[in-house]
């Protein structure tokens, strides 16, 4: 999930009450729902080092048992310093209840990447298997909604922290009613979801009302979830019976989610020489065509040249659903390639990687100058 999902599924945590049993408690949560996404200075080396590298070792079994120790002790040396010592009516540092509360947080992190179809390396750094629940799309305000109220309503600190989550709704609300995903009618809940919170905020008595609404969203939101998975698992059989009904059997099928759009799955059939899509609306069970047949081109001797390739090495390791376009130029070979799962014919952008090869034999290639 995006950074935003997990910092608000913390800070909610801590609505709940979960930040009274220790000092620090509400930061430890919130970093700690943030802290396996450390692997995202990899992108400082480029995109393909990103694919590498990300949602591995910070996210795999190991590191869900060390960061949480790491995330503590930090919290507790933070709290024993000589600045932070005398400072009446301040709850004390707590190391046990730390502990549990970086557990808590650290461990949502990979769940939650767990729910999407980019997938997470949850074995690492022992196998690096990828594992996917096909269940949300990476960037789902239904999610935030549901679990911001608890953390938007107990929010307190003056100026600085109205502001802040008044440019988070706003923000937010920009992201819903410009984005081509979705219908009005989907933009009109969500802003009247919006200014529902935003009068709770106003009117209730945090202090005593916030913990309730932070576990009715997080119940709400596990509610959310749950039917997600539902319905790609339904959309699944649907399309898997429709298919059979034309006497095709695919290779591989997966359902997942469409942005802002709870009711619909994007379906990607894997044939044995192309990709086909379909559109499943879990509302009346009419399964449409979700896009034009992609070859999946990996019959041609020059993608197997492109995959040895050192600059695509991340792409080779993530991808799940490849396409690849073949071309020939005055230097080589072009190799176009694309996972299916976030880029389809005639996209570019993430989900995309190109190489040229020389296929040629080395007694055939252009020698340099002596």
């Amino acid at each position: 999930m995006d950074p935003v999902a997990h910092t608000l599924v913390g800070a909610s945590l801590a609505a709940t009450g979960l930040k009274r049993l220790s000092r620090f408690g509400a930061a430890t949560l919130v970093i700690g729902a943030n802290l396996p996404d450390l692997d995202a200075v990899a992108y400082l080396a480029g995109s393909d080092t990103a694919l590498l590298v990300r949602r591995g070792w910070t996210h795999g079994v190991a590191a869900l048992f060390v960061l949480p120790f790491l995330l503590a002790g930090a919290m507790v040396l933070l709290g024993r310093s000589p600045s932070r010592r005398g400072a009446g009516g301040v709850p004390a540092v707590r190391g046990v209840p730390l502990l549990l509360l970086a557990f808590l947080a650290v461990w949502s992190h990979p769940a939650l990447d767990l729910l999407n179809t980019y997938g997470v390396r949850l074995l690492m750094p022992f196998d690096g298997r990828w594992f996917y629940g096909d269940t949300l799309f990476i960037v789902d305000p239904w999610f935030w909604l549901l679990a911001g109220v608890g953390a938007a309503v107990a929010a307190r600190g003056g100026r600085a922290q109205t502001w802040a989550w008044s440019a988070l709704a706003l923000l937010t609300t920009a992201f819903v009613i410009s984005s081509p995903f979705g219908s009005w009618t989907a933009r009109i809940v969500w802003v009247a979801c919006v200014s529902a919170i935003v009068v709770a905020r106003t009117r209730l008595d945090t202090e005593r009302h916030a913990p309730t609404l932070a576990l009715v969203g997080l119940s709400a939101l596990l509610v959310y979830i749950a039917a997600m998975r539902s319905g790609s698992v339904v959309a699944r059989e649907r399309a898997r019976a429709w298919l059979a009904a034309r006497d095709v059997v695919p290779v591989t099928l997966m359902a997942g989610p469409l942005p802002l759009d709870p009711w619909r799955r994007d379906v990607i059939v894997g044939l044995a020489d192309r990709y086909e899509f379909l559109v499943v609306d879990l509302r009346n069970g009419e399964i449409s065509a979700g896009g034009s047949p992609l070859r999946r081109g990996d019959d041609h001797p020059a993608v197997a040249v492109a995959l040895s390739n050192p600059e695509v090495r991340g792409f080779r390791t993530w991808m799940r659903y490849p396409s690849f376009d073949v071309a020939e130029t005055a230097t080589g070979v072009h190799v176009l390639m694309r996972d299916v799962r976030y880029a389809r014919e005639g996209e570019r952008g993430f989900g995309v990687a190109e190489v040229t090869v020389d296929v040629r034999p080395p007694s055939d290639r252009p020698t340099a100058p002596r």
